[in-house]
């Protein structure tokens, strides 16, 4: 299908974490003749952006119900987030409750209910200290040693060299879907994306031809 380069972006709504950070540079690569912004949002705004049209297509995070013709894009699951010199830093995993002892960022950004899950599935207290919008202000915070916070992995990258991301144990996961709005048509660009996603993650979830079965399908 031939792509086109409309005279206006197409806007692509998505959470603010860097799991999306390089989207628009990387939808333009991929898709060279397709221009996309992309909006950064909490996940009830990246929801209403998609609904009153402000954005032509959105990265929906864990949705009631998967939306029709989108595409899962990844599961993502929480991290907690500490200083190299933590004592569990070095661990492959982290019981939330161990972090009681250190006093809780918690970010803004619509992951609340999954962190208070995670505090009751470990039977620990849930008593963030701070309420934090920016991710780069929670690392800044938790780099100053003070503090520890729960984001997450898709963030992995963002955290710097001093700091690490151990994975929660008893985790809970989070699904990201592509998808365009479901009461207007779609924008071309919008729909070329989901069908180029669902394409890609077709092609990954092939098996590997073995080097016997491909001399065989040559002869």
């Amino acid at each position: 299908m031939p792509v086109v380069r409309w005279p206006e972006p197409s806007r692509l709504a998505s959470k603010a974490t860097s799991g999306q950070k390089g989207t628009d540079l990387a939808w333009e690569l991929e898709l060279p003749r397709v221009r996309v912004v992309v909006l950064e949002g909490e996940d009830a705004e990246v929801a209403g952006w998609l609904g009153d049209a402000t954005a032509d297509a959105a990265v929906l995070v864990d949705p009631s119900e998967a939306p029709t013709r989108a595409v899962l894009l990844a599961r993502d699951t929480f991290c907690a987030v500490m200083r190299r010199d933590h004592p569990l830093a070095a661990e492959a995993v982290v019981d939330i409750a161990d972090l009681t002892d250190d006093p809780l960022l918690l970010s803004t950004g619509g992951c609340e209910p999954h962190i208070r899950e995670l505090h009751r599935r470990a039977r620990s207290d849930f008593r963030p200290t701070h309420r934090v919008r920016q991710l780069s202000t929670l690392f800044s915070m938790v780099r100053a040693g003070i503090w520890v916070t729960v984001v997450l992995g898709s963030a992995a990258g963002m955290e710097g060299e001093d700091l690490v991301l151990v994975p929660i144990e008893h985790n809970l996961e989070r699904s990201l879907y592509l998808c365009g709005p479901s009461d207007r048509p779609w924008h071309p660009a919008a729909a070329h994306m989901v069908d180029t996603a669902r394409s890609r993650t077709r092609s990954a979830q092939q098996p590997p031809v073995s080097r016997h079965q491909s001399s065989r399908q040559v002869r």
